[in-house]
């Protein structure tokens, strides 16, 4: 650091100024989600303010950190600088359509989302070309809802070297009743003004920055694997000359120059360097963090299985048996010969099941379509099986034609 260090300033302490310590070690640190967020505001300014972007475009952003709703660019007024730079990204695609925003667009796209587009746009549009769908999600707050992407990238907290020391510094504010609105008289020297202590960590304390990428998106990653280290180190350049860590930047707080390492090495995750005490602790905030990224994993997959499960118990129940017997019938259709012989069996037990299940089918309406709709699928698969012989065969359609004219009764 090359200006004293101050974060966590809302956090309960003695002192009355908080202090961010990593519980439970105790230790000053900065947060990873803080400095994913950091990064993220470099890459954004890098992206649509600056002229020399340094390799980052907003689908770039949107793929490494996430797709933020409530990101400058998407809810600003449309004098801002930030729509400005958004509404020429936009031009830009226009011209030559954007890889990566190709691929995110294919995975956002969700049931939801859908959903929405369609009410938005009418199902006849079809679907949006690239710049359409960036307007879109300028002019559509719930469009920018159904959209959710986590990014391919996670910070890990920071820790300082362990030779750093705790330092105290002061505010000490004049004038106080003047700015309140509670003096008489005007500001002057005479004042006692009440020096305000708060911890820092000084000049000269030094941090390991570490991001790693997620589960890799099959689609997504190959087109950012290549980069996302560069990307990153063009950001930390833009922190450290523009932004700052913690807070208090605006007065000259968490000012911090780069050490000079190979470009792979400085965001890559490497701690072997580090003495014995510090990867005990980076080891184990690593852990915490991989812990915590796998437990926010079976999380979504849990709620996804639920809203599946939902979304099935609301069908009506034809649609419950036709549905898995449409899928295995589907399946037979596009299978070899040879395989073909091997699942017969088990579509015909299904089959056999979704009849026996039609029969328990209260409304007669149902029970019938649900018997129109197995006709439709005996003539595609056929109404007896391949191979057996012709005496079978003609034992084995009968009886099926039997079975669904029952179901119409």
């Amino acid at each position: 650091m090359a200006a004293p260090l101050f974060t966590g300033s809302g956090n309960p302490h003695p002192v009355e100024n908080g202090f961010a310590f990593l519980s439970p070690y105790g230790v000053p640190y900065l947060a990873g989600s803080g400095l994913k967020g950091v990064f993220r505001r470099a890459a954004e300014e890098l992206a649509l303010l600056c002229d020399d972007t340094h390799g980052w475009t907003l689908p770039l952003v949107w793929a490494l950190f996430g797709f933020d709703a409530n990101s400058a660019y998407l809810g600003a007024a449309s004098d801002s600088e930030w729509v400005r730079g958004y509404d020429a990204f936009v031009h830009e695609v226009e011209n030559s359509p954007d890889r990566v925003l190709e691929q995110l667009m294919k995975i956002w796209m969700n049931p939801r989302l859908q959903k929405v587009l369609e009410k938005e746009f009418g199902p006849e549009n079809g679907p949006l070309d690239q710049p359409a769908f960036l307007r879109a999600l300028r002019q559509y707050q719930q469009i920018r809802r159904a959209v959710h992407f986590q990014g391919l990238l996670t910070f890990f907290d920071a820790v300082p070297h362990p030779d750093c020391q705790m330092a105290v510094d002061i505010t000490n504010p004049h004038h106080k009743s003047y700015y309140q609105g509670t003096g008489q008289e005007s500001p002057h020297d005479a004042e006692q003004p009440v020096p305000i202590f708060f911890l820092v960590l000084p000049p000269g304390t030094t941090f390991d920055l570490k991001a790693l990428p997620l589960a890799q998106k099959d689609a997504l990653w190959p087109l950012v694997k290549d980069r996302w280290q560069a990307l990153l180190d063009a950001s930390l350049g833009h922190i450290a000359a523009w932004l700052g860590l913690g807070a208090k930047t605006s007065v000259g707080y968490g000012v911090f120059t780069l050490a000079q390492q190979p470009a792979q090495d400085k965001l890559s995750g490497r701690s072997e360097e580090a003495p014995p005490s510090q990867r005990e602790v980076l080891k184990e905030v690593e852990i915490q963090k991989l812990e915590e990224e796998r437990r926010r994993k079976q999380e979504a997959e849990e709620m996804e299985q639920a809203q599946r499960l939902a979304a099935w118990n609301a069908l009506p129940e034809d649609e419950k048996i036709l549905r898995p017997l449409q899928e295995k019938v589907e399946a037979y259709v596009r299978s070899s010969e040879v395989v073909r012989k091997n699942i017969r069996p088990d579509l015909n037990r299904a089959m056999n099941a979704a009849v026996q299940q039609a029969s328990q089918i209260k409304d007669s309406n149902l029970r019938q379509r649900v018997a129109a709709e197995m006709e439709k699928m005996y003539e595609r698969v056929g109404w007896a099986d391949p191979g057996e012989k012709k005496e079978k065969r003609q034992k084995q359609e009968k009886k099926r034609r039997e079975a669904l004219e029952a179901l119409k009764k």
